[in-house]
């Protein structure tokens, strides 16, 4: 089935207010209550140790919002959708991030994996992890600046990330280690050939997992 609504092209916080979306993201940001916003930050960042110093010789990058608009068909809009990202291109190799290298499940081998579902009448269900990359746990400590617009406690505090954003060169190799993690606590096992294909057995049935990484 075709999704009934398309994205329209990305944009700043700039070109947001040029817009004229502005007000309607403003108020889409404080309707959550205070315990949601609470939650929101608690899961994403924390705190610097210490308040309202940056800390001394650390590496603080710079973030950035990025808009979309999803439309409907008719080209009216269905929602809007805002995305905090991390300027990964201001990080330094060896400081805040070291092994990038994440699998990603190729699409022939989707196809043969579908083809032999298909033949032998397997049941085949999909799904699609909300805002994947968000899931990765950081084993880097990094620092990022205030999200433009949600300035707390004066410009000079910063936040120290307890999970992976958007923009992070590490964020793809956290999340799957994430998810590998994740499914070999299921009981699945990872071949030794394809680090993306994962089978559980149950009696005399295997059961197959492909996990696709997301990119966005």
């Amino acid at each position: 089935m075709l999704d009934k609504f398309v994205e329209d092209e990305e944009w700043n916080w700039d070109d947001a207010e040029k817009k004229g979306h502005m007000a309607v993201l403003k108020l889409k940001f404080s309707g959550s209550s205070n315990k949601e916003e609470n939650d929101w930050q608690s899961e994403i960042v924390d705190h610097a140790p210490v308040r309202g110093i940056r800390p001394e010789g650390k590496k603080v990058i710079g973030v950035k919002w990025v808009f979309r608009t999803m439309l409907n068909v008719n080209g009216s809009i269905n929602k809007y959708k805002a995305r905090l990202v991390v300027k990964g291109y201001a990080q330094i190799f060896g400081v805040n991030y070291s092994d990038t290298f994440a699998p990603i499940a190729r699409l022939d081998k989707i196809r043969l994996l579908l083809a032999i579902a298909s033949q032998k009448r397997w049941k085949v269900f999909q799904l699609d992890v909300k805002s994947a990359f968000l899931n990765g746990v950081l084993q880097e400590e990094i620092y990022v600046e205030q999200p433009q617009e949600f300035v707390k406690e004066g410009g000079d505090k910063v936040y120290l990330l307890k999970k992976a954003l958007y923009g992070l060169k590490q964020a793809p190799r956290a999340w799957y280690s994430k998810i590998d993690e994740h499914l070999l606590n299921l009981g699945f096992i990872k071949s030794l050939s394809k680090a993306t294909l994962y089978v559980k057995y149950n009696g005399t049935k295997a059961r197959r997992s492909v996990k696709r990484m997301l990119q966005g």
